[in-house]
């Protein structure tokens, strides 16, 4: 069942892309007709629907019942089923038997504050943000000053055709020609949730600033030199993180381990 089928019978609907995430709910009279805006979010974005009617008489209220059942059972169904790509689960090879695996990832338009021609960049490569089985909220896209201090540059985890990437785009590049600091299988980065027993996403990446390096650093005999501007942590699920910095237009990665 359609929106449109939902709504024949009450009068118009229609729906548009809108770039708010909040829901909205918004009601107002025109005349004898009553008017309603519906904004309901998706893991796929956020849509606005609109529905316009007149007030009907009491011959009207059966079908004004339909339609309004209607409308709940296509709205249950829609909002249980989540876009494509975004959750992939199946069953993996680990010591000797078949396990199972679920990946989450995020659509690039759930990181609005990322800038528009990265977000196309990535739109155009295809990309997904996979999320690690502990997430908490949306992960994997951070920015700091990763060439120098004072810049805005950005660092994202691209799930693309079986295969992740660690892409840093810096302010001073091409967004279409972003760093590419690491690819690995995507089923090669799962370990074993213990609250589920299925085996999830285990790769997470942050912003780590001199001063967190240094402080990794004070149990060394031999400590590397201290960068001048905020590097990339590059993560396994509990353990410690491999620091990827960009010293001398290299990208060099170390670990105080």
């Amino acid at each position: 069942m359609t929106w449109n089928a939902a709504f024949r019978m009450l009068g118009s609907v229609s729906s548009w892309q809108t770039p708010q995430h909040e829901c909205t709910y918004a009601e107002g009279k025109e005349g004898n007709s009553l008017m309603h805006r519906i904004f309901q979010s998706r893991a796929s974005g956020v849509f606005c629907f609109s529905l316009s009617y007149r007030v009907p008489d009491v011959s009207n209220c059966f079908a004004i019942i339909a339609a309004a059942l209607l409308f709940m059972c296509a709205s249950a169904r829609a909002v249980s089923q989540e876009p494509p790509g975004l959750l992939e689960t199946g069953h993996i090879a680990a010591a000797g038997k078949q396990v199972p695996y679920r990946i989450h990832r995020l659509p690039v338009n759930a990181f609005p504050d990322l800038p528009d021609v990265i977000a196309s960049a990535l739109t155009s490569r295809g990309c997904l943000i996979p999320q690690t089985y502990g997430a908490h909220g949306p992960e994997n896209v951070i920015h700091g000053s990763f060439e120098r201090a004072g810049v805005a540059d950005w660092a994202v985890l691209c799930s693309s055709h079986g295969k992740v990437s660690l892409l840093a785009f810096l302010a001073g590049g091409s967004p279409s020609e972003p760093a590419v600091l690491e690819v690995a299988a995507e089923t090669s980065r799962l370990q074993r949730d213990e609250a589920t027993g299925e085996l999830g996403f285990d790769w997470g990446i942050d912003t780590a600033t001199p001063k967190q390096i240094r402080d990794g650093e004070a149990g060394m005999t031999k400590r590397p030199s201290a960068p001048e501007h905020d590097c990339i942590a590059d993560s396994v699920l509990d353990r410690a993180p491999t620091y990827r910095c960009l010293q001398a237009g290299k990208w060099v990665a170390f670990s105080t381990q």
